[in-house]
Protein backbone atom coordinates (compact mmCIF):
# COMPACT_ATOMS: atom_id res chain seq x y z
CA UNK A 1 0.00 0.00 0.00
CA UNK A 2 2.95 2.26 0.64
CA UNK A 3 3.32 2.38 -3.13
CA UNK A 4 -0.08 3.05 -3.88
CA UNK A 5 -0.81 5.99 -1.39
CA UNK A 6 2.66 7.60 -3.32
CA UNK A 7 0.87 7.02 -6.58
CA UNK A 8 -2.07 8.53 -5.71
CA UNK A 9 -0.56 11.94 -4.59
CA UNK A 10 1.70 11.83 -7.41
CA UNK A 11 -1.74 11.53 -9.49
CA UNK A 12 -3.30 14.57 -7.45
CA UNK A 13 -0.11 16.48 -8.26
CA UNK A 14 -0.49 15.41 -11.77
CA UNK A 15 -4.35 16.21 -11.87
CA UNK A 16 -4.10 19.48 -10.19
CA UNK A 17 -1.33 20.68 -12.66
CA UNK A 18 -3.71 19.74 -15.97
CA UNK A 19 -6.01 21.73 -13.98
CA UNK A 20 -3.63 25.07 -13.97
CA UNK A 21 -2.42 24.36 -16.71
CA UNK A 22 -6.10 24.28 -18.96
CA UNK A 23 -6.73 27.45 -16.21
CA UNK A 24 -3.80 28.95 -17.63
CA UNK A 25 -4.49 28.17 -21.49
CA UNK A 26 -7.79 29.71 -20.92
CA UNK A 27 -6.56 32.51 -19.75
CA UNK A 28 -4.07 32.80 -22.50
CA UNK A 29 -6.91 32.83 -25.20
CA UNK A 30 -8.44 35.45 -23.64
CA UNK A 31 -5.71 37.67 -22.99
CA UNK A 32 -5.47 36.82 -27.10
CA UNK A 33 -8.90 38.05 -27.30
CA UNK A 34 -8.33 41.09 -25.61
CA UNK A 35 -5.29 42.13 -27.71
CA UNK A 36 -7.27 41.91 -30.79
CA UNK A 37 -9.93 43.58 -29.96
CA UNK A 38 -7.21 46.61 -28.53
CA UNK A 39 -5.79 46.36 -32.04
CA UNK A 40 -8.72 46.87 -33.85
CA UNK A 41 -9.87 50.01 -31.36
CA UNK A 42 -6.40 51.70 -32.33
CA UNK A 43 -6.47 50.88 -35.78
CA UNK A 44 -10.24 52.50 -35.80
CA UNK A 45 -8.91 55.32 -33.66
CA UNK A 46 -5.75 55.88 -36.05
CA UNK A 47 -8.45 56.28 -38.92
CA UNK A 48 -10.26 58.60 -37.07
CA UNK A 49 -7.57 60.53 -36.34
CA UNK A 50 -6.75 60.77 -39.88
CA UNK A 51 -9.78 61.64 -40.88
CA UNK A 52 -9.88 64.76 -38.32
CA UNK A 53 -6.29 66.05 -40.12
CA UNK A 54 -8.04 66.11 -43.12
CA UNK A 55 -10.87 68.03 -42.06
CA UNK A 56 -8.68 71.01 -40.21
CA UNK A 57 -6.82 71.18 -43.09
CA UNK A 58 -9.38 71.74 -45.40
CA UNK A 59 -10.93 74.05 -42.96
CA UNK A 60 -7.68 76.28 -43.00
CA UNK A 61 -8.01 76.27 -46.70
CA UNK A 62 -11.48 77.33 -46.54
CA UNK A 63 -10.93 80.34 -44.11
CA UNK A 64 -7.55 81.65 -45.91
CA UNK A 65 -9.73 81.83 -49.13
CA UNK A 66 -12.52 83.14 -46.94
CA UNK A 67 -10.47 85.70 -45.75
CA UNK A 68 -8.97 86.73 -49.30
CA UNK A 69 -12.70 86.78 -50.66
CA UNK A 70 -13.19 89.82 -47.95
CA UNK A 71 -9.96 91.46 -48.64
CA UNK A 72 -11.23 91.59 -52.30
CA UNK A 73 -14.57 92.68 -51.15
CA UNK A 74 -13.62 95.45 -49.00
CA UNK A 75 -11.14 96.74 -52.33
CA UNK A 76 -14.27 97.14 -54.20
CA UNK A 77 -16.65 98.53 -51.64
CA UNK A 78 -13.79 101.13 -50.96
CA UNK A 79 -13.36 101.61 -55.09
CA UNK A 80 -17.08 102.01 -55.21
CA UNK A 81 -17.45 104.55 -52.35
CA UNK A 82 -14.75 106.98 -53.89
CA UNK A 83 -16.67 106.82 -57.31
CA UNK A 84 -20.41 107.25 -55.93
CA UNK A 85 -18.52 110.48 -53.52
CA UNK A 86 -16.92 112.01 -56.75
CA UNK A 87 -19.98 111.13 -58.59
CA UNK A 88 -21.87 113.28 -56.34
CA UNK A 89 -19.32 116.22 -55.98
CA UNK A 90 -19.54 116.55 -59.53
CA UNK A 91 -23.60 115.90 -60.56
CA UNK A 92 -23.89 118.67 -57.52
CA UNK A 93 -21.44 120.98 -58.89
CA UNK A 94 -22.73 120.49 -62.24
CA UNK A 95 -26.69 120.82 -61.19
CA UNK A 96 -25.92 124.07 -59.31
CA UNK A 97 -23.64 125.82 -61.31
CA UNK A 98 -26.08 125.52 -64.32
CA UNK A 99 -29.15 127.05 -62.51
CA UNK A 100 -26.53 129.45 -60.92
CA UNK A 101 -25.58 130.83 -64.69
CA UNK A 102 -29.06 131.59 -65.63
CA UNK A 103 -28.81 133.97 -62.88
CA UNK A 104 -26.06 135.17 -63.94
CA UNK A 105 -22.11 134.91 -63.43
CA UNK A 106 -21.59 135.73 -59.88
CA UNK A 107 -24.70 133.72 -58.70
CA UNK A 108 -23.22 130.86 -61.20
CA UNK A 109 -19.65 131.10 -59.33
CA UNK A 110 -21.59 130.90 -55.97
CA UNK A 111 -23.93 128.26 -56.41
CA UNK A 112 -20.89 126.12 -58.31
CA UNK A 113 -18.84 126.37 -55.33
CA UNK A 114 -22.01 126.05 -52.92
CA UNK A 115 -22.62 123.01 -54.87
CA UNK A 116 -19.13 121.58 -54.51
CA UNK A 117 -19.70 122.05 -50.61
CA UNK A 118 -22.86 120.46 -50.36
CA UNK A 119 -21.59 117.37 -52.86
CA UNK A 120 -18.48 117.02 -50.76
CA UNK A 121 -20.40 117.11 -47.26
CA UNK A 122 -22.47 114.52 -48.96
CA UNK A 123 -19.75 112.40 -49.97
CA UNK A 124 -18.27 112.67 -46.42
CA UNK A 125 -21.41 111.51 -45.26
CA UNK A 126 -21.97 108.49 -47.30
CA UNK A 127 -18.25 107.90 -46.80
CA UNK A 128 -18.09 107.12 -43.26
CA UNK A 129 -21.27 104.17 -43.57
Amino acid sequence: MYKTEFEDIDYKIVEERNTEIKKLSKDMEDLSEIMTDLSAMVYDQGETIESSVKNIENSEIATLEAVESLIKTEYYVDKSRKIYRNMVIVTSGIGLGALGFLGGPIIGAITVLSGGMIGSGIAFVTNKF
